[in-house]
Formats: structure tokens, C-alpha cells, sequence
């Protein structure tokens, strides 16, 4: 039986959540999640983890649903640098290994405190990080802190 795409706003539910257990399966079906809602906002995550890239060099978008307030609807999204991604998430090689104008890096913190760190790379007809920056740049956003 397949498993009809979860709405964005089920998927986002399930990812603040986190898992229910510690599971390998549980593990890879929020995985699985985390990859569905990268890809389903490509045109958006892509060029700005170029951006982050080019001003900052090395990182990843960073996803800390634990510390969000309850009471808000969307996560707060941040490109984080190396070391600021280290100190958060713990060391991850792939943040030294993939290849920024290809690929992005995303780490989550799940409320229940579960963590998870990947890359993503552009597939199919996805154009490439590099590719969605050169052609429509984001305008960072100052946070006010």
C-alpha cells in the first residue's frame, strides 16, 4: 500500500515532534520527512544556503525546532557555520565534504531534543544551489538580535 504525500503543515508537525522512539525505523522515517519538506521548498532552501555559503563559507541550514516557541506555526531557519553548526548539532563530516554549489546541508533539532544532519543534493531537473543563487538571489534578512 502507498502512503499518500503528507500536507506541509502534517510534515512539519512531524518534524518539530521529532520521532516517537529512538528506533533505526523511527530514525529513517523522519529522515525520510526532513528530506520530503527540503525538496517540496527547494527554490527557497537552495539559494540561501548558497548565500550563507558565500558570505561565510562552510555550514548548513539549521532547522532547531526545540528551542522554537511553541506557539509558532513555521520554523526559524538559519545558516549556520562550521563551527556554530559543531557546537549546536555535534561534528558532522559532511559539512567538510559536500559540494556547496551542488548540494545543501540540513540539520534538524526536534523538540523531543532528536537530532539529524544530511545533505541534499540537486536531482533530476532541480537546477543546483549555485545555479537558483545566480538567478535569484535572496536578500538576507536582519533578525533584530
Amino acid at each position: 500500500m502507498k502512503m499518500s504525500k503528507a500536507s506541509a503543515q502534517e510534515l512539519l508537525e512531524r518534524l518539530q515532534s521529532g520521532p516517537e522512539d529512538r528506533s533505526d525505523e523511527a530514525g529513517k522515517l523522519y529522515h525520510k520527512d526532513a528530506i520530503q519538506l527540503i525538496y517540496d521548498q527547494w527554490y527557497f532552501f537552495a539559494p540561501v544556503a548558497y548565500l550563507g555559503y558565500s558570505e561565510v563559507g562552510r555550514g548548513g541550514l539549521s532547522f532547531d525546532f526545540k528551542s522554537q516557541e511553541r506557539s509558532e506555526s513555521q520554523p526559524k531557519v538559519h545558516y549556520l557555520p562550521l563551527n556554530e553548526l559543531t557546537a549546536t548539532y555535534g561534528e558532522n563530516p559532511i559539512v567538510e565534504t559536500y559540494n556547496p554549489r551542488q548540494e545543501i546541508v540540513v540539520f534538524m533539532r526536534a523538540r523531543n531534543g532528536f537530532r539529524i544532519g544530511f545533505n541534499v543534493p540537486a536531482v533530476g531537473s532541480l537546477p543546483t544551489p549555485a545555479d537558483l543563487f545566480a538567478a535569484h538571489p535572496p536578500t538576507p534578512v536582519e533578525d533584530g538580535s
